[in-house]
């Protein structure tokens, strides 16, 4: 397969959906942070970010879409609109700082800190509790990731773009981000047995976790997550992991961990590939991370900061 890197000539012709974007900096026309304006229908979904593309046969690669923000705004719910299955991961990243606007063509590394959106190729939407939601603000940029891997002969052209639910100030009174749990360090033979990683992180200060979205790979086939105390174990979550049915899990109502217990995930795999499977930005490598919405939010933490092993990679941010 052709990697991201002699395939940038070939993307070169990527273009934006103008049409359909050519608004997006403020966020579909949106007003900003004044609480009295009249909300929108509340049946209407909004383009926060958004790109066509085009991929070669045979082909994976990374594109990205970055908007400046002209105003506050207030996000109660995430869908992804990507019918191509092309498409795999799709990260939608916050940065205080100047980053690159518009399409450009970029790679798994090329994230800002602050995460507020993640999917698969196949994740459903999510909508937040009442008074939950995610608080972006005016002057800051949002960093929109694609992932594709085209297996076909034939070359593909598409859109993926994510919408959202957009409401006031009154709607979001207690903001939300999201943060990665999981480890970068994976070994999954491929002798078609059952194996399994875990990473972990201890809660710097009390949270609530409000949302979990499994981000895995073909050999996937469990995860579970657990709140970890020295007296007891907590199971929150404990599914079977499909590749194309990967939706947010929802509590009933948000689960607090306190501070110094540790969160815990365990990703479980049958590898009968050709090779042995380690962590690597390839649909061909493997992933054990879960998305994981929670409040309060942290003006100092980073995306990864729950993944064990994350020192220890690369991961460059625009």
């Amino acid at each position: 397969m052709t990697s991201n890197a002699t395939s940038r000539s070939t993307r070169s012709s990527v273009v934006t959906l103008a049409l359909l974007f050519g608004t997006i900096a403020t966020i579909a026309g949106c007003g900003g942070g004044d609480a009295t304006r009249p909300p929108p229908p509340a049946d209407v979904w909004h383009i926060v970010a958004g790109r066509s593309w085009s991929m070669p046969a045979e082909t994976e690669g990374f594109v990205c879409f970055g908007v400046h923000l002209t105003s506050d705004e207030y996000l109660t719910g995430f869908r992804l609109v990507s019918p191509n299955q092309a498409q795999n991961e799709v990260l939608l990243t916050v940065s205080d700082s100047p980053m690159t606007e518009g399409s450009f063509d970029c790679y798994a590394g090329s994230l800002a800190t602050h995460l507020i959106y993640a999917a698969s190729g196949a994740t459903g939407p999510i909508e937040f509790p009442a008074g939950l939601g995610v608080h972006v603000l005016a002057g800051q940029y949002l960093l929109l990731n694609i992932h594709l891997n085209n297996v076909a002969s034939t070359s593909v052209t598409d859109s993926t773009r994510i919408e959202a639910r957009i409401g006031t100030a009154a709607d979001v009174t207690t903001p939300i981000d999201m943060q990665m749990a999981g480890t970068f360090y994976l070994n999954v033979p491929n002798d078609g047995v059952l194996h399994t990683a875990s990473g972990n992180c201890y809660a710097i200060a009390a949270n609530h976790l409000v949302a979990f979205l499994p981000l895995m790979r073909s050999t996937a086939t469990h995860q579970r997550l657990s709140i970890d105390s020295v007296a007891t174990t907590q199971v929150i979550f404990d599914e079977d992991f499909h590749l194309q049915h990967d939706d947010y899990t929802q509590p009933a109502t948000p689960i607090a961990i306190t501070l110094g217990h540790r969160l815990s995930t365990l990703c479980s795999y049958v590898n009968t590939g050709p090779a042995t499977l380690t962590y690597g930005e390839s649909a061909e490598n493997e992933s054990c991370f879960s998305a994981i919405y929670r409040y309060p939010t942290s003006a100092t933490s980073s995306l990864y900061d729950c993944a064990s092993g994350y020192a220890s990679f690369d991961v460059k941010r625009e």
